[in-house]
């Protein structure tokens, strides 16, 4: 892509040339407290191509780091490009650097037809500026070992130590995921955060029955000297079958002769949590993500939908941030698909783009847009949308 100038300031965003790289290391780690050298390796797994700065007047003030991947929402994987490593050096702050950063990423966003793009927000207000929305959250699981009964474990199933989340795994995991709304399909990046976590060694683990894997498990045993106990985290955990899920649970509280806490993300109505015979664990909300819908049409359109749900409906889309994404829009949904155009004619629906974003996911419910203020629309317009678009509240179990 080139180079994107904001003509009211001496801002220019494109891709960052390998000489900015260095500049931008010391950006970001001194943005978010992490030793400078950690910075470069980032980039690296992140690739080069999908690093992203603003210049002014030739100097390099900031940058991000685009992360390709998908959200999986009525089972169908929604391309989306994830935002991370969002910096401004503190001088250049307030001075509509990190303005011009943000609206130049949705603009190449649109420009490429990417449906959505998705973050963890440092601050939520700055990106809501931007369009973006919370549309789902990373909920956290968490027990003392010791405090759990046994649980049985079938003898039907193995577990095999295997030497990463290997194709056979990854096709497990992609099954699961498709059941689970804001899921990731995850990309090399993403995947590569699951199995070698900052600071963290893992083993992965595979849960074996007669037909192939029903599950695994990515799991990380560390010492905490000051506590003289261990923690286990299971920084990834699949289970297509509820002995599956069992076994996963069995094999983590084998741990607890020395281990005071496991914890892992995951839905909250997950079989893992559902399965835990007592009371004694916690699930808290350590992070909402938020989306902005980059490209009405392909959101839209590359989304499922209920089979069982059918509606037409126009929806009139005010964007104050993305401009060429305002406009009106017939969506016709029927059999599990939808399909959106660009269209004329008196509206159903008219909302801004962080109410679309909320909608979406899922994650709001038409009403309570309406009654917010940011949604107009008949009831029966919000039945329809309703049917579309509502389910479990959508959740994500990666950082990116």
């Amino acid at each position: 892509m080139s180079e994107v100038a904001d003509n009211r300031t001496d801002l220019t965003y494109g891709p960052a040339a390998p000489e900015e790289l260095p500049r931008l290391a010391d950006v970001l780690s001194h943005g978010f407290g992490f030793p400078r050298e950690g910075a470069l390796p980032w980039f690296e797994s992140a690739g080069h191509d999908n690093i992203r700065s603003i210049r002014q007047g030739g100097l390099t003030v900031g940058g991000l780091i685009l992360v390709p991947m998908g959200h999986f929402f009525g089972g169908k994987s929604v391309p989306t490009l994830g935002v991370a490593g969002v910096g401004v050096s503190p001088e250049h702050r307030g001075a509509r650097a990190g303005t011009t950063l943000m609206r130049s990423l949705l603009a190449e966003a649109h420009a490429r037809r990417v449906a959505l793009s998705s973050l963890y927000p440092a601050t939520v207000t700055l990106y809501q500026r931007a369009g973006y929305e919370r549309a789902g959250a990373r909920f956290r699981i968490e027990l003392d070992p010791r405090a759990m009964p046994a649980i049985h474990a079938p003898d039907a199933l193995a577990v095999h130590e295997a030497p990463e989340v290997v194709p056979e795994l990854r096709a497990v995991y992609t099954a699961y995921a498709r059941r689970h709304d804001g899921f990731l399909d995850r990309g090399p990046y993403v995947w590569s955060r699951v199995t070698r976590p900052r600071d963290l060694v893992t083993k992965t683990f595979a849960v074996v029955g007669r037909d192939g894997p029903e599950g695994y498990v990515v799991l990380g045993h560390r010492f905490h000297p000051e506590r003289d106990a261990t923690h286990l985290t299971l920084t990834d955990a699949v289970a297509t079958t509820g002995r599956a899920a069992a076994r996963i649970l069995a094999l983590a509280l084998e741990y607890r002769s020395i281990c005071e806490r496991v914890t892992w993300h995951g839905s909250p109505t997950s079989e893992l949590v559902m399965l835990l015979p007592e009371r004694h664990h916690t699930v808290s909300i350590p992070d909402y993500f938020m989306v902005r819908v980059t490209h009405p049409e392909a959101a839209l359109s590359s989304r499922g939908y209920p089979a069982r749900a059918a509606a037409k409906l126009v929806l009139e889309l005010r964007d104050a941030t993305l401009p060429a994404a305002s406009g009106t829009y017939a969506l016709a949904c029927s059999g599990g698909a939808g399909v959106a155009t660009r269209a004329s004619g008196r509206p159903d629906v008219v909302l801004d783009e962080r109410a679309l974003a909320s909608l979406y996911t899922g994650f709001a419910t038409p009403w309570a847009l309406r009654a917010l203020g940011r949604l107009e629309a008949s009831d029966a317009a919000c039945e329809d949308l309703s049917a579309l678009f509502g389910g479990p509240t959508p959740c994500v179990v990666d950082m990116f």
